[in-house]
């Protein structure tokens, strides 16, 4: 099973609630989101790849659909 878990980062959810997440994580297993936010550290896997993302801001990719 392969993780990344990418940490440190300003993430912009798109829940119902619209989070916003200052220090949040995101942690991905086989190609697939598993957690947002506030990952729990006994679900990361000790041969996880781990990236800083200190002062990077992760946001939903954005589709342009008004195109001509």
């Amino acid at each position: 099973m392969k993780q990344i878990l990418i940490k440190n980062a300003y993430v912009v959810s798109m829940n119902e609630k619209r989070e916003i997440y200052n220090n949040g994580s995101i942690l991905i297993e086989n190609d697939l989101i598993k957690a947002i936010g506030k990952v729990d550290e006994k679900s990361i896997l000790d041969t996880a790849e781990i990236i800083d993302a200190k002062g990077k801001i992760i946001l939903p990719g954005l589709i342009n659909t008004h195109v001509h």
